[in-house]
């Protein structure tokens, strides 16, 4: 099960564009006894990855991210268009290590995010 991306619009990356946010927000919980949330009450984000390919040749394409960073419960990343990969549509995954209120043990959760377009024009 994957956490939902706030939007329902693709993201078209134009020749030119740098730093375009793309923000994936992970639901916590609201009670240890709710199941309303995508991780259990308590979660919180402890470090993150993020990495992209093409979806077609499924070619690594780190270049099309800029930066990224996390607030919250929130990574975010910044995309970038690049002349190094072809156009077409790109997936973005990101990889989140969460923790728990009074445990030490770690959630490792993925989301993905697969309406990326890179235009040529």
């Amino acid at each position: 099960m994957v956490d939902t991306f706030s939007g329902a619009k693709k993201i078209d990356l134009q020749p030119g564009e740098v730093d375009v946010p793309l923000r994936m927000r992970v639901t916590i919980a609201s009670a240890s006894t709710a199941n309303d949330g995508f991780l259990p009450f308590g979660s919180t984000l402890v470090s993150h990855s993020v990495t992209a390919h093409h979806g077609a040749s499924n070619s690594s394409s780190t270049s099309i991210i800029a930066d990224t960073t996390d607030a919250g419960n929130t990574i975010i990343v910044y995309l970038q268009h690049t002349t190094a990969y072809i156009a077409g549509i790109y997936h973005v995954t990101a990889v989140g290590t969460f923790s728990i209120t009074g445990s030490t043990r770690q959630l490792v959760r993925q989301i993905d995010f697969n309406r990326v377009y890179m235009k040529d024009r």
